[in-house]
């Protein structure tokens, strides 16, 4: 019990980690699946995913006040899902991969949310004239950290569900490096960012492209 506990109170540090305080590298990808495969007693697959999830990362820099997909989010709900035994095939883990990248969107437009309305709170105490940092400080450090314990393990158990309803048999492919050829031209599919028009339009394309290869295999 104590190590669950732990896990979710280690999503909510890795939430802040990451966009509000501390900045001591907890989410990195790396990181968070070693410290869940240490907790889950699967380190070598989960390090093996952090690996594949921080070279997924590595091609979207923060520069400026650009926000990068929240691939931490991305390394959480996917060592967890290893550390509970739900990918036991190569097919479990594309369609995880496939999940985790079509809710890491809307996970990182909710970082947008958070910036705005500390913004709000920042112009709301410079007006009553009530500016106090650390109660800035702590109000942001909760909201980061609420993000990660409320909206990480909430979407992991959705993944979790979809994963157990939805049955994906790729028979007609019978050798393991075929399925790592389909995972690499799935993540090429990231490339899609570069291109030049709203990423709305963009999420729009990748999911309509997933959906139309569903079909196809």
């Amino acid at each position: 019990m104590a190590k669950w506990a732990f896990i979710i109170f280690f999503s909510g540090l890795i939430s802040a980690d990451r966009s509000t305080a501390l900045h001591m590298m907890f989410s990195r990808p790396l990181i968070v699946s070693l410290v869940v495969g240490l907790l889950t007693s699967h380190l070598y697959l989960c390090l093996l995913c952090g690996i594949m999830i921080e070279i997924y990362g590595s091609v979207d820099v923060p520069v400026g006040t650009k926000i990068p997909k929240d691939d931490t989010f991305m390394a959480y709900i996917m060592s967890l899902l290893i550390g509970f035994e739900a990918l036991t095939t190569p097919t479990d883990f594309i369609l995880a991969a496939f999940l985790a990248i079509l809710f890491v969107y809307p996970v990182t437009f909710l970082e947008y949310s958070l910036r705005k309305i500390n913004m709000a709170m920042y112009e709301s105490f410079m007006k009553k004239n009530l500016l106090d940092p650390k109660r800035l400080i702590v109000r942001s450090f909760l909201l980061s950290f609420l993000k990660g314990v409320i909206i990480y393990n909430a979407v992991f158990m959705l993944v979790f569900f979809m994963l157990n309803q939805l049955e994906l048999d790729l028979r007609i492919f019978g050798e393991t490096n075929q399925y790592f050829l389909i995972m690499i031209i799935f993540l090429a599919g990231y490339l899609i960012r570069f291109l030049s028009f709203k990423s709305v339009y963009k999420y729009l394309v990748f999911v309509a492209g997933a959906i139309i290869g569903w079909f196809v295999i």
